[in-house]
């Protein structure tokens, strides 16, 4: 019980960052998109792809080391 209720607040907290981060990422867009809009865009699909793949390769890690202790 205490692994799956630790992997469950681990998943939450990951998903919050996710989350806030995502937020974050949109408000700079926004901001961004006043200046250049073109620029900002790029920008915003490089960092959401490369944030993606780190959060891809790293959640299944976590999972797998939470599931060992």
């Amino acid at each position: 019980m205490v692994e799956t209720v630790s992997l469950y607040e681990l998943s939450g907290h990951v998903i919050g960052v996710v989350v806030l981060t995502a937020l974050f990422m949109y408000c700079i867009l926004l901001i961004a998109s006043f200046f250049s809009f073109k620029k900002a865009w790029q920008r915003f699909t490089t960092k959401t792809a490369a944030l993606i793949t780190i959060a891809m390769s790293i959640f299944p890690s976590m999972v797998q080391v939470a599931g060992v202790q």
